[in-house]
């Protein structure tokens, strides 16, 4: 049974209008955290409005208790796969910021190891299947399994011995990544966070070769836990980060009608009368770019990708009603 724990800071606060927000990265919430800082009198530019958050967080548990029984709620989603599209246009493609090439030349690596890790998976379930094959391979004395063949490769781990199948277990991912970032010394401790930051620099000067494509920062993000921590922020589960079956919101407002639904909630909350309405120059209806540029990105993607996608965020396509149609059909690809 699924149970839900809302964290309290994930919520922002405006008191003097009663009213209290979900925020999600990549939904707008640049623009939602602005309008609740110059609410708190903070502003009117920032450099970094995500950075001033903690000035909207409920000060205490019983402060969201009391906001989560009587204050105005909302929150705001969008297509969960055009959500993964703009983080990735974000974080993988455009954004300068000093920390990314390091970070992208991980998700490729990373990407890269677990697309043939599936791909050897594949090769030996179908392996499995060609019984006579296996009874060749293996054989057992004294209770203990041998190879036949003393040259045979073992995937998963490397092979002990040349009869026996004993197996050395893999490096950790934390090992891994230590590793990857230029880590030689392991009997010395040492800041991962700093190592990152560290081979940053150097790869700054050229960060097309580091690039994930689309399919392989997908790849990574389906083999993360989803928790919402770090840059997971940024694709968690609507779901899992807003707890909606636990917060009785009053509106759950869309991107993709933001303009009229930005409009409401500003005129029931009073929010209008102090800051304008976010996003009321936005247009609507997706440009001619915007449309080629998801039919590029969904089309270079497998299909039995964007269904594994499907399934893992399959509570937020239908607690908010979106369908993955939408991102086939943009693919070529034969609905559902």
């Amino acid at each position: 049974m699924y149970e839900e724990y809302p964290v309290t800071s994930h919520f922002s606060m405006a008191p003097s209008f009663q009213t209290m927000g979900c925020f999600l990265n990549k939904v707008a919430s640049s623009s939602l955290v602005s309008a609740f800082l110059l609410v708190h009198g903070l502003g009117p530019t920032f450099s970094s409005p995500h950075s001033l958050t903690s000035h909207l967080l409920p000060r205490s548990l019983a402060d969201f208790q009391f906001a989560n029984q009587t204050y105005f709620k909302f929150m705001f989603v969008r297509h969960p796969m055009d959500r993964m599209l703009s983080c990735y246009l974000d974080k993988m493609v455009d954004s300068p910021h000093y920390s990314l090439p390091a970070f992208r030349n991980y998700v490729k690596h990373k990407a890269r190891h677990i697309m043939e890790k599936r791909r050897r998976a594949q090769q030996h379930e179908t392996s499995l299947d060609n019984k006579p094959q296996i009874r060749k391979l293996l054989s057992v004395h004294d209770g203990a399994l041998s190879w036949n063949r003393p040259d045979s490769q073992i995937i998963y781990g490397h092979q002990v011995g040349n009869d026996k199948a004993t197996f050395v277990a893999d490096e950790t991912e934390t090992q891994k990544l230590h590793r990857y970032v230029g880590q030689r010394r392991h009997h010395d401790p040492v800041d991962l966070s700093n190592q990152i930051a560290k081979a940053a620099t150097p790869l700054a000067k050229n960060t097309t070769a580091v690039k994930p494509t689309f399919e392989e920062f997908l790849e990574f993000v389906l083999d993360t836990d989803l928790q919402g921590i770090g840059y997971d922020s940024h694709w968690v589960p609507f779901n899992r980060y807003c707890s909606p079956c636990s917060v009785p919101y009053h509106v759950i407002g869309k991107l993709e009608t933001g303009a009229e639904d930005f409009q409401y909630i500003w005129d029931k909350t009073g929010l209008g009368t102090q800051v304008p309405v976010p996003w009321i120059n936005r247009n609507t209806a997706p440009s001619k770019s915007k449309i080629a540029l998801e039919k590029k990105h969904y089309s270079s993607l497998p299909r039995e990708l964007i269904m594994r996608f499907y399934h893992a965020f399959r509570m937020d396509f239908e607690l908010f009603d979106y369908s993955i149609n939408d991102i086939l059909l943009k693919a070529g690809y034969e609905t559902v």
